[in-house]
């Protein structure tokens, strides 16, 4: 039996990373959404390198809602990083959680910024 929903969401992402795996030319892009903020990496899993991120936490989308709002803005931005470092297609980790709300906003908004996935 599942102890609560963290740890639920802790298994499912677990399950889920067994199949994603980010490759220099198809880095993962990897989401993590705690109550106030949401963050996205772009990862290259062989490297175990960073090759981009953005938080709601940063300046620049500080101004936003820590909402639907906050999400893309955040989204947008990771785009543009990794559009910027070279980046074109990425594989999505929603890191266990279900794809809908913030998660869904920010990667609408990445793809709206270039990302293919």
């Amino acid at each position: 039996m599942v102890a609560n929903r963290a740890h639920a969401r802790r298994r499912r992402h677990f399950r889920v990373r067994k199949a994603v795996h980010g490759t220099g030319a198809r880095p993962r892009l990897a989401v993590f959404r705690s109550n106030k903020h949401i963050y996205a990496q772009v990862i290259d899993d062989d490297k175990g390198h960073t090759i981009a991120s953005a938080s709601s936490k940063e300046t620049a989308v500080a101004a936003e809602n820590l909402t639907m709002d906050a999400a893309a803005a955040v989204g947008k931005l990771v785009g543009a990083r990794a559009h910027d470092a070279g980046v074109t297609a990425v594989v999505f980790d929603r890191g266990g959680f279900q794809y809908h709300g913030r998660i869904k906003a920010l990667a609408d908004a990445a793809r709206d910024a270039g990302l293919e996935f």
